[in-house]
């Protein structure tokens, strides 16, 4: 929870000191803040603000992180921009590098069109590609070209076929654009790369804002190439690289820019009163807005399937194999046993052989075929289904083949085994 507070409140400071940065009032700027809550409630592709209606998952703990580094960058300190990018990489490598990029093609950009001739030296590039490459090269050769990925076939483009195959299995929201953006996302980020376009021009001769505004379109020169190397002729390095991710800095971009807009164009700035009618108003109507049904999304681990896995925790042995339903989250952590294959822990970018192998295990928990058609999330909810109503001859010897000790079950049809814990809605079996 304090962990949770503090990615809050980092990611407040960082937009403030941007906002700040950019010559926005102080007033007006805790204004849009406290707006970001309200936007995100009714569509986080405003405001991208998931942190306070979500789960805090990596990618958005090392935002704020992300956001110092762009707040440094305009500031004009390179070194610190790279190394709080460098630290961003280190926390989750695909954000981190999208943003490095972000910050470092308007780097490129600024120094190309800059009539400062003071910027183009030897010393200013150093200090900004210095500390990340270092980390990078440090990062791939040590970890992934001598750990889990040596071998990994980056460029193969057969494997990037089968490869494109398991990502609309499992992760099509976080890689895919043709095949899963529907016209309310695309609408969004559209509308997104226009309002920027738009105040890039207008606002072309502030060199601070204009920086900001060319990471934005250094993020959507990626998505052609996302779509090409995914969907069109997918390579696996691209699956890896996470390219669309972008577009959470790209909205974050466009409500910056909205909000400096408004400020310049209006001259807004409210006085201590108004300020307190506004806070009041938006404490009120937020938590109304929160409780309206599919907004408020905080996630709280199910206490039955905590406590149907810590009962497998106590009456199992620590080397038990566990065949478990496998849209179910949880119970290989609370457990703290193997299970055969589940949802949320796949591998779809380690080795070839270790994805295939869970595709093929989930293919058979989920009773699918290879000519599915269903796509992420739907898919989760199919496999459960499906799971739920295979015979129980098919998962005994299935048991049998993977040598499975135990049979984690909803109770539906009673099996011909011992059992060893149950609650409401679940049941464990004994196999061997």
């Amino acid at each position: 929870f304090i962990v949770y507070v503090l990615v809050i409140y980092s990611f407040m400071i960082a937009s403030y000191l941007i906002l700040l940065q950019l010559g926005v009032k102080r007033g007006f700027i805790e204004i849009a803040l406290i707006l970001l809550v309200p936007f995100a409630l009714f569509s986080t592709s405003v405001s991208h603000f998931q942190i306070i209606v979500k789960r805090l998952v990596p990618y958005l703990f090392v935002i704020p992180v992300c956001l110092f580094s762009i707040y440094n960058f305009l500031k004009g300190k390179t070194l610190a921009s790279s190394c709080l990018a460098s630290v961003a990489f280190t926390i989750h490598q695909q954000i981190g590098l999208i943003v490095f990029y972000g910050i470092t093609f308007s780097f490129i950009a600024g120094m190309l069109f800059s009539e400062d001739h003071k910027l183009h030296n030897s010393a200013e590039y150093l200090r900004w590609f210095g500390p990340f490459g270092i980390l990078f090269t440090a990062y791939f050769v040590f970890i992934d070209f001598l750990g889990s990925h040596h071998g990994y076939p980056w460029f193969d483009h057969s494997w990037g076929v089968r490869l494109l195959e398991m990502t609309k299995f499992r992760v099509p929201h976080h890689l895919l654009f043709l095949a899963y953006s529907d016209i309310k996302h695309t609408a969004w980020f559209l509308i997104c790369i226009f309002i920027i376009g738009y105040l890039t021009f207008f606002f072309k001769h502030d060199k601070k804002i204009l920086r900001l505004a060319l990471i934005a379109i250094g993020l959507a020169l990626l998505i052609p190439f996302g779509v090409i190397f995914t969907e069109i002729y997918p390579i696996p390095v691209a699956f890896n690289m996470y390219l669309f991710r972008g577009d959470i800095y790209i909205r974050l971009i466009t409500f910056y820019l909205l909000i400096i807009f408004i400020d310049r164009r209006f001259d807004f700035n409210p006085g201590p009163g108004k300020l307190n009618f506004i806070y009041i108003s938006l404490i009120v109507i937020t938590p109304f807005v929160a409780f309206l049904p599919g907004h408020l999304q905080f996630t709280v681990p199910d206490k039955e399937i905590v406590k149907i896995s810590q009962c497998i925790d106590k009456k199992t042995p620590l080397d038990a194999f566990i065949l478990a339903p496998p849209d179910i989250k949880g119970v290989r952590l609370y457990s703290r046993r193997s299970v055969l294959a589940s949802w949320k822990s796949h591998g779809l970018f380690l080795k070839p052989e270790i994805a295939e192998e869970w595709y093929r295990r989930m293919q058979l928990l989920c009773g699918f075929n290879s000519d599915f058609s269903c796509l992420g999330k739907q898919c989760q909810s199919l496999c459960g289904k499906k799971f739920d109503n295979l015979p129980p001859a098919y998962l005994i010897n299935l048991a049998e083949k993977y040598k499975i000790d135990y049979l984690l079950v909803r109770k539906k049809i009673p099996f011909p085994l011992p059992q060893i814990c149950s609650s409401e809605h679940f049941v464990v079996y004994k196999i061997k």
